[in-house]
């Protein structure tokens, strides 16, 4: 038997094994130890069936830096899952002692089974990526093989579509719809650039069919074909950057194969047009710092992807300044680096000029042009989630609060609806809580409620630690998301429902199952878990940087493609009001097989 038979065999059978420990051992399918524990085995099988090319593996096994990586790597991943798993840590014991016990051997054990696997993971890849390369010349752009890519995608949308039609709608779709339609006043709640697309499309729709469905699936298709260009413009760029046809194909389907995908495609959120801008603003910068040059496409690619980010979500803006600040760095010393140390501003006054020019413009929308429009600005509570949620934690567990400081609560709103509506994880108690009560108050004395909140945390670090902790953990442990993607118009005052034009008896089974996938796929499910995909973005992170030792090569421009998602997760952190909701950390699932496969071209 060659030894590509004998791989297939052993991978599938790690992963029969690995779906029955996850049956059976009480698992959630996005646990990404499953997925470290499908690789042991993989190497264990392919060892004990002898296959012949696992010499080079076996060689750099022992190597320091990657013995070094794999610790770090595994000292992190460690901590994140003891957070994950921190209720199950003591095996259910009520005597200290055996709490103690259980807690220090199941923490060793996690340890040592992921440093294990992922000092054989990184050596494996290691093994080929110390092989020769070629440089790669971004000169080659197929507009047929991207209209291909762009209509596959397409066509694969339409079947959800058209069982969904006129597409997905939730409390905040709707919420923008009316503004679009004049029902209510303008509101910057959710973006009004984006309310401002919706408008703009579902006019168009409403004029060509004359009914609200008719705007609804009119704007659905535009986004639908944004999405579509946005993802193929990505799978060409990587072709582009010298990934073959079996890689692209392979992104092709990581894009197609999860339900999250179809169903946001389909569905009026900020989220999916926002994400969309994200993967081309994130394949843009890629590919300028891959040639350290810019192209007519870049700069027109750049510019629009940038206003994308800053104006269709609030933290765009955010991570949007932090990627630029980086970027610019980057590029500086790259063409010093290049050019002996001679200083030139060819390639960084026009990004830097670029940069300015967008940040300016936002400010520009969002303050003088917003007013103009009369939209109201977004309540001043939805900006503190995190703090309220800290401040809530400490009133809820009755925390130490001085007289002073609880008459200051009490001024704000009765403390009592924090003691009793208080949600670890959901923050929408809190925010009602300001938004109810005294808010007014709150906005004219910001100074001394930030010493109130910064008193409170001093007295009572814990219950700000595990706050903070039980309204972020989904976005760095392996937790499964909360929330992921709903299917059709949800129940609402307008009257509004879906009109399926295919398969209208199976929609409510096509949609739950589609929903449910992910449930019952262990290893597949692991891309469902936003926080169990940052760590993968650490470990690719860490194999782009042992290459690039290892090969003496400029491979840090791959790293590049990683600043984008990385600044987002970092703002969603800092304001999350839903601890697990996979739209907020879409555009890095959207964006994962992208880079993975520019992990794998670095190779």
């Amino acid at each position: 038997m060659t030894d590509s038979k004998k791989r297939i065999i052993n991978l599938i059978s790690a992963y029969l094994i690995t779906f029955a420990v996850f049956n059976l051992g009480g698992f959630a399918s996005t646990d990404i130890m499953l997925g470290l524990l499908c690789v042991g085995i993989y190497a264990v099988l392919c060892r004990v069936t002898g296959i012949t090319d696992i010499v080079p593996v076996n060689e750099l096994w022992g190597d320091r830096v990657i013995r070094r990586t794999s610790f770090i790597i595994s000292v992190i991943w460690t901590l994140l899952y003891i957070i994950y798993a921190s209720d199950r840590l003591g095996g259910g014991m009520e005597n200290r002692l055996f709490v103690a016990v259980y807690t220090v051997l199941s923490v060793a054990g996690i340890f040592v089974f992921v440093y294990v696997t992922v000092q054989y993971l990184i050596a494996h890849v290691m093994a080929y990526a110390t092989r020769e390369t070629t440089e790669v010349d971004i000169t080659r752009f197929s507009p047929r093989r991207f209209l291909i890519y762009a209509g596959i995608i397409f066509v694969c949308l339409l079947p959800l579509f058209l069982l969904n039609f006129p597409g997905t709608m939730t409390v905040d779709s709707f919420d923008q719809l009316n503004q679009a339609r004049g029902l209510k006043p303008y509101s910057d709640l959710h973006p009004w650039a984006h309310t401002l697309l919706i408008q703009l499309f579902w006019h168009i729709g409403y004029a060509i069919s004359g009914s609200v469905n008719g705007g609804i699936a009119f704007y659905m298709i535009i986004q639908m074909i944004i999405v579509a260009l946005s993802v193929a413009y990505a799978i060409e760029s990587l072709a582009e950057a010298g990934l073959g046809r079996k890689g692209c194909i392979a992104v092709l389907l990581g894009y197609l194969l999860y339900p999250y995908n179809p169903a946001f495609a389909i569905t009026m959120w900020k989220d999916v047009i926002f994400s969309a801008g994200v993967i081309v603003f994130t394949i843009t910068l890629y590919r300028v710092a891959l040639a350290l040059k810019w192209t007519a496409r870049d700069i027109v690619l750049f510019v629009v992807s940038s206003v994308v980010v800053c104006l269709i979500r609030h933290n765009g803006f955010y991570a949007f300044i932090m990627t630029m600040a980086v970027f610019v760095l980057y590029m500086f010393l790259c063409t010093r680096r290049q050019n002996g140390g001679e200083k030139r501003g060819g390639r960084i006054i026009p990004v830097c000029g670029m940069t300015l020019a967008i940040i300016v413009f936002t400010c520009i929308f969002n303050g003088p042009i917003n007013n103009a429009y009369n939209v109201e600005p977004v309540e001043y509570s939805h900006n503190l989630a995190i703090p309220l949620q800290q401040v809530a934690r400490v009133v809820s567990h009755n925390g130490t609060i001085p007289a002073s400081d609880y008459e200051m609560l009490e001024r704000i709103n009765t403390t009592e609806f924090l003691r009793t509506h208080y949600e670890p994880g959901g923050a929408d108690p809190s925010i009602q809580w300001v938004a109810f009560g005294d808010m007014a108050y709150l906005e004219e004395h910001k100074p001394e409620y930030l010493g109130l909140w910064i008193r409170l945390g001093l007295r009572n670090p814990k219950a700000y630690f595990d706050a903070f902790i039980d309204q972020t953990r989904g976005y760095y442990t392996t937790m499964p998301p909360e929330q992921t993607e709903y299917y059709g118009i949800l129940p609402n005052t307008d009257g509004l429902d879906n009109t399926p034009l295919i398969a209208g008896s199976k929609r409510i089974k096509i949609n739950e199952i589609s929903g449910k996938l992910y449930t019952v796929l262990p290893v597949y499910a692991i891309l469902y878990s936003p926080g169990a995909c940052l760590q993968l973005l650490m470990l690719g992170f860490a194999l782009i940087l042992i290459v690039s030792g290892k090969k003496k090569s400029r491979s840090g421009y791959a790293l590049i493609a990683y600043l984008p998602v990385t600044a987002l997760i970092f703002t969603v952190l800092l304001a999350t009001p839903l601890c697990a909701d996979l739209r907020y950390a879409y555009p890095m699932m959207l964006c994962m097989p992208v880079l993975i496969a520019i992990t794998v071209i670095t190779f």
